[in-house]
């Protein structure tokens, strides 16, 4: 195996390798997993070559993955197979594509939650021609100096006391870091400038006051109610990439929601298997989401989405317009 640490991560997902066979990112930190998982997709192929398969997809289907990376695609030269919150079908999917040659299609595992010592990655250390990546949740300290860094960078500098209140809102939350990062970046525009305690407010206190995965929840409830929540969105400098992000991670909870119940269960049972746990405010309402875009139906939608280019951009009408 090739287990790469923190100091090689970022130049690791910059430029992989181009022999990459496997990539295996584990850990405590959910959402810095998903982030480096896709951003290494997306350095691999483009949107159209990028297969995500889930994992109770592949515990009621091996196959879809071992065929899939050793079969040559009438759609695209290069396919990148990415593996999505792997739980139950971690292990068999990394003992399957081990029994395979060299050469097949680039594969991305997520597995949150897993540790070295977890026979799953056990397995993948023992590959050398496997790439492990340990996630760990940042300080909030690491999460500043992000953010700071990226910044000065640009030629912006920070007012007295400014980078204490930043940490403060910020606490060890790394996809507040990610999104606090692009909100500022967007709010401050190319220019360099002095960052106020007040030009944080206005980039972030608008960028927190509403949450992104109400888009989810105002789709279930009609075409009206979604475009009030957009125009909501737009207004207070919601970003695509993020509406895109928490969308994409309701429809996930949707669908093992959907796959539970089919499993017979239901109530206190059913949510006692969702990792992260789900607010009890919110159980209703992934209950009917689980309903409406389980399945087939979500991914569809998702497919959709990320075939119209446009959603990649931030200020682009035309987006706005697609994701409505």
């Amino acid at each position: 195996m090739v287990e790469i640490t923190s100091r090689q991560v970022n130049d690791f997902l910059l430029h992989p390798p181009k022999n990459l066979s496997v990539a295996i990112f584990f850990g405590p930190d959910h959402g810095l997993i998903s982030q480096r998982a896709k951003k290494l997709a997306s350095q691999l192929g483009n949107e159209q070559e990028i297969v995500r398969l889930h994992n109770d997809e592949l515990v009621q289907n091996m196959e879809l993955l071992i065929d899939g990376v050793t079969s040559l695609s009438m759609f695209a030269e290069q396919q990148v197979y990415h593996l999505v919150n792997m739980d139950k079908a971690l292990h068999s999917s990394i003992s399957n594509l081990l029994t395979l040659s060299p050469g097949h299609y680039p594969v991305i595992i997520e597995a949150p939650g897993k540790t070295k010592t977890d026979k799953s990655i056990k397995l993948a250390l023992s590959e050398p021609q496997y790439f492990v990546i340990g996630c760990y949740q940042e300080t909030s300290r690491q999460s500043l100096q992000h953010i700071t860094s990226a910044l000065k960078q640009k030629g912006h500098k920070f007012a007295l006391g400014c980078e204490d209140n930043l940490a403060e809102l910020l606490g060890e939350d790394h996809l507040l870091t990610v999104s606090a990062l692009n909100s500022l970046d967007l709010y401050l525009g190319p220019e360099p400038q002095e960052i106020t305690p007040d030009m944080i407010a206005a980039a972030l206190g608008q960028r927190q006051s509403i949450a992104s995965n109400f888009i989810l929840e105002s789709m279930t409830l009609g075409r009206r109610k979604l475009i009030q929540q957009m125009h909501l969105a737009q207004n207070q400098n919601l970003t695509i990439p993020a509406i895109l992000y928490h969308l994409e991670r309701d429809l996930e909870i949707s669908q093992k929601i959907q796959f539970l119940s089919t499993k017979g269960l239901k109530g206190k049972s059913l949510f006692a298997q969702m990792k992260p746990r789900i607010h009890f405010s919110r159980e209703t309402f992934y209950l009917k989401a689980g309903d409406i875009f389980g399945g087939q139906r979500g991914r569809d939608l998702l497919k959709t989405l990320y075939l119209h280019e446009e959603l990649h951009r931030r200020d682009d009408k035309v987006s706005w317009s697609r994701l409505e």
